[in-house]
């Protein structure tokens, strides 16, 4: 048998590298034009963009126009571009038709104006766009609402979004007012009920005011705009407090001009300086003598004369006002204090905090700054706050009340007797001094029932001991009762009126000021020498100020 020549293994093995070696560098030469490429390719979309930039500039910028057109063209006709519904524009349109309607044809009209609370919670929290929604999903439950109260109405029913978070609704052909108070009542109790509901997955917590505005308010020759009257019925229902709805009433825009032109007086009087304060005494009830005074604001109106704080100080609130007075009534008092200090009078000091200044969280380091400057002793000052105002905002009043007990400054409850008169809140607010509410006093020498009560309160400060204070004291008989149920001070027109600082100086120091210039208190009437002796033993022997200071 013939030999075959076989390669030997060696050559095999050469072999198998050689071919390896090709697919390696074949592998590479692959990978490497396919990198040469695409970096070609990078350049050559670099160049063309860099080239074209102006060109995607414009499509960007025709892209956005497209867009805002949408948003522009929803507007011109008539609907809001996030929740979908009519705007502003057209619904004001069709309640001028409809009111045009109603007039020709003698029919009734109405419009409601739903204000949403709780939306701007809602868009910090949430996406922007996720208000639009909750927005019309309250619109459907405000059409729902009206086709139960309403089952027999004919006509459509127009819901718009004319505002931020408001939405108005038209209702035609209606005149009966029972049926629109049901709506607006059934819609502000669906809207709060919403707390239960989820929008989109979500939950929602909404409460609404409502004002409703009708032909009934409108006369003959005026100009007719029930939009605008619902929506001032509807801002004087917020300002009630949530869940509050009102008809429009002529009085409403009597008052709301009203209040516009004491806000524009109450600003120009912070700028020219108008304000006043009155001291009215605080006289201690066994021995007689005058303890204490408490600062009044007045407001001098130059062609109104001098107006008490019931009348602007809920305005200078709602404004933002009221930190800018409260700053001087601070600053004043002390200023004052410090002046009879430095003539000998050395009397404690009493002023009253709103409840806006003690939400400030620097409100302590205010007064206490104040009374630096002046050179007074916190021990000198009390500050008094409502009844009200230490129960419903007890969160932060406790806190800093108990900031300014522990500086010195002593504490009054006002008016109490007007809340709950709880010994259990007492018991946890650092506070020396309760002040009895006027109405209580009024009442003490004909009603049993407000002596039971009053018997109760002295009880409960001797348990406490803290002193009570009684205002408004006007009669002897009053003053007897009261001293015999406990009362440590009086403070009332049957001592004193109140009075500017200067006045209540020359009070102080000329006994014959007492019988002229305050005729009407009851130094002119009996017991002059005895209240001489009095208002003489809260005197000292004048001295230097820094003296004062020192003490």
């Amino acid at each position: 048998m013939a030999n075959v020549a076989r390669p030997s293994a060696t050559g095999a093995m050469l072999a198998c590298q050689a071919g390896d070696a090709l697919a390696v560098d074949a592998a590479f030469t692959m990978s490497l034009s396919v990198a040469v490429l695409a970096a070609s390719m990078a350049l050559w979309a670099m160049f063309t963009v860099c080239r074209n930039l102006p060109r995607l500039k414009r499509l960007g910028a025709a892209w956005y126009a497209h867009v805002k057109g949408v948003s522009i063209a929803r507007s011109v006709l008539g609907q809001d571009a996030e929740s979908g519904l009519p705007n502003r524009a057209a619904f004001n349109h069709r309640v001028k038709l409809a009111v045009h309607r109603s007039l020709s044809n003698d029919e009734g009209c109405a419009v409601l104006c739903v204000e949403v609370n709780g939306l701007r919670a809602i868009d910090a929290l949430l996406e922007a766009d996720f208000e639009g929604r909750v927005i019309h999903e309250v619109a459907n439950l405000v059409s729902a609402t009206f086709r139960r109260v309403f089952p027999l109405q004919k006509r459509h029913v127009l819901v718009a979004r004319t505002g931020e978070r408001t939405l108005g609704l038209l209702v035609p052909d209606c005149d009966d007012r029972e049926l629109l108070g049901l709506l607006a009542e059934r819609l502000v109790e669906r809207i709060a009920s919403m707390h239960s509901r989820t929008v989109e997955k979500r939950p929602v917590v909404l409460t609404a005011c409502v004002g409703v505005a009708d032909m009934r308010e409108l006369r003959e020759g005026t100009k007719v705009d029930l939009l605008w009257h619902a929506e001032i019925a509807m801002q004087r229902a917020a300002a009630e407090g949530s869940g509050k709805w009102l008809f429009f009433k002529s009085r409403i825009l009597l008052e709301a001009r009203e209040q516009n032109a004491l806000l524009s007086d109450l600003r120009g009087a912070i700028r020219a300086r108008q304000f006043r304060l009155h001291y009215q005494p605080q006289v201690d009830a066994s021995k007689g003598r005058i303890v204490a005074v408490e600062a009044l604001l007045r407001w001098q109106h130059p062609s109104r004369g001098l107006i008490s704080p019931e009348s602007f100080v809920p305005v200078a609130e709602s404004f933002g006002l009221i930190d800018t007075i409260g700053d001087w009534v601070i600053e004043e008092a002390c200023r004052q204090a410090a002046e009879w200090y430095g003539k000998g009078l050395r009397l404690r000091l009493a002023i009253n905090l709103s409840v806006i200044q003690l939400r400030r969280p620097d409100i302590v380091e205010r007064i206490l700054g104040a009374l630096s400057r002046h050179g007074i002793p916190p021990h000198r000052l009390t500050c008094e706050i409502t009844e009200s105002v230490a129960l419903d905002h007890a969160h932060f009043s406790r806190t800093t009340l108990a900031r300014l007990a522990a500086s010195g400054i002593q504490l009054s409850i006002d008016d109490f007797g007007t809340g709950y008169s709880s010994l259990g809140y007492l018991h946890q607010l650092p506070v020396g001094e309760l002040k009895i509410d006027r109405t209580f006093v009024s009442r003490i020498t004909t009603n049993a029932t407000t002596r039971a009560v009053l018997t109760a309160i002295f009880e409960m400060a001797r348990t406490l001991g803290v002193r009570v204070v009684a205002e408004g004291v006007e009669t002897p008989e009053q003053r007897d009762l009261l001293l015999r149920l406990g009362a440590d001070q009086f403070q009332g027109y049957l001592y004193a009126k109140p009075m500017s600082g200067d006045a209540l100086l020359r009070w102080a120091h000329d006994d014959r000021i007492r019988g002229s210039a305050f005729c009407d208190t009851v130094f002119k009437h009996s017991g002059l020498l005895q209240d001489i002796v009095a208002v003489e033993s809260a005197l000292e022997p004048v001295a230097s100020p820094l003296a004062h200071r020192a003490a």
